[in-house]
């Protein structure tokens, strides 16, 4: 396994009106080649999803060269293989991760059905999730089939898609255990695939088929589908259409959408805004940060990471300062306080092709350039639930993100500062007394 160390140069957003620009200290993963086909090769495929804690990332191969999976751990430092590459009869996917390192996504059981299922650890077995009578199993990768797709920090909710007997992908969630069936969302044409969903899995975002075959853009709410962007709409009708990628803790929904013509346009939604076009922004959206960094690529296939900064779309090169074939091609996935950044990297195989390697991006939580400390200033801090109380006199006090971007402040001594609301992750301090300024880090 291979890092490089970066110093990076994050930029402030117009959310935070005197921020200021932050070094951050950061690590940049790569995987060391595998010994395939008489030869040394990269390890296929690409991260999918990384845990909300930050601290695993799992994925796949998706170029159908080799059958495995992976999960990585950000403490270990460690990639393992979930499957024998070897067998390629069989299909397995791990589609998301808990942050306790439990997975969810499909494998192939001894009836040789591909099936959702659950899996505890690398050490452990798939475990079948229950299914209703009507459920249809695939027996192969192409022929649609179910999975389950999403589950949230905790482990207790997942959200999934079940093949059913009429032939069509159905989502579904599991709590504590149990099948959800959501008969109320209308899927059409082929049926619902799941991408994401919320924490406490009220929401679920992905793409339900239209009638016509184009791919709209949708969600679920409280078991109720909307259909962001219509296919079979006369003013957007098209074959080809896009995803709801992701959901952040605002509630925000990040996906994308492509016309006839093949041009591709980011765009968000919520409840207050409706439908917003990301202008001259033609990249996927993957997800979003702290609210302000959203990061994609440029293309469907192997286009250059890039990120959302201020409205303006620029690489995550520019943005990072991550250099030559270092650069992360396409992101997937990133914790809600851009901690870690997960996706993969273009390589070339001869006698293969270009294929996905999964890559990863970690920051340190050492943080300078936040107003560091000038002068000590006599001041503690106490957090309590989701209160942040500062102990000692002080004019003001700021919680920063990661990324420089200023959440809250407060200028009323003694009164505690609210982090309701932010995820969980590591925030940045700053204590003013005076000319006097101490900063602190704090996790919640």
């Amino acid at each position: 396994m291979k890092k490089s160390l970066l110093t990076i140069a994050l930029c402030a957003t117009a959310l935070a009106s005197a921020t200021a620009q932050t070094k951050i200290e950061g690590s940049y993963v790569k995987f060391d080649p595998i010994e395939m086909y008489g030869k040394e090769v990269p390890v296929m495929g690409s991260f999918h999803k990384v845990s909300p804690n930050g601290q695993w990332a799992v994925g796949s191969d998706d170029s159908g060269q080799v059958g495995w999976s992976f999960i990585y751990s950000v403490a270990d430092d460690k990639l393992t293989t979930l499957e024998d590459p070897s067998v390629t009869e069989l299909y397995y996917i791990v589609a998301d991760v808990a942050n306790d390192g439990t997975m969810v996504g499909a494998y192939t059981n001894d009836a040789g059905e591909i099936v959702p299922g659950i899996r505890k650890s690398a050490d452990s077995e798939w475990e079948p999730l229950p299914v209703p009578e009507d459920h249809m199993p695939a027996h192969s990768s192409e022929s649609g089939f179910s999975s389950a797709r999403a589950i949230n920090g905790d482990g207790t909710i997942i959200a999934g898609h079940l093949r059913m007997d009429d032939y069509m992908l159905h989502p579904v969630l599991w709590v504590n255990g149990e099948l959800q069936e959501l008969p109320d969302a209308a899927v059409t044409g082929q049926g619902f695939y799941v991408w994401d969903m919320s924490e406490d899995g009220t929401v679920i975002v992905g793409m339900n088929n239209a009638e016509d075959g184009g791919h709209n853009p949708a969600f679920i709410k409280d078991g109720t589908l909307t259909n962001i962007v219509d296919c079979d709409a006369d003013e957007t009708y098209t074959f080809n259409g896009g995803i709801a990628n992701s959901i952040d803790v605002k509630g925000n929904i990040y996906g994308y959408w492509q016309d006839d013509m093949g041009t591709m346009q980011a765009l968000v939604y919520n409840e207050t805004d409706g439908l917003v076009w990301i202008e001259d922004a033609g990249m996927p959206i993957a997800c979003c940060s702290d609210g302000t960094h959203i990061f994609g690529m440029a293309s469907a296939m192997y286009g250059p990471a890039c990120v959302l900064v201020n409205d303006e779309v620029k690489a995550m090169s520019d943005v990072y300062n991550i250099e030559g074939v270092d650069a992360m091609t396409t992101v997937t996935d990133c914790t809600a306080d851009g901690s870690v950044v997960v996706g993969a990297e273009a390589a070339a195989i001869e006698g293969i092709g270009a294929v996905n390697t999964p890559t990863l991006f970690t920051a340190d939580t050492e943080t300078a350039g936040i107003g560091a400390d000038d002068v000590t200033s006599d001041v503690s801090l106490t957090l309590s639930g989701s209160n942040l109380y500062v102990t000692g006199l002080y004019d003001r006090v700021e919680v920063f993100a990661l990324t420089g971007v200023k959440l809250a402040a407060s200028s009323v001594q003694g009164a505690p500062v609210s982090l309701a609301g932010m995820p969980a992750g590591t925030y940045v301090v700053k204590v003013t007394t005076g000319q006097s300024v101490k900063t602190f880090k704090v996790s919640r």
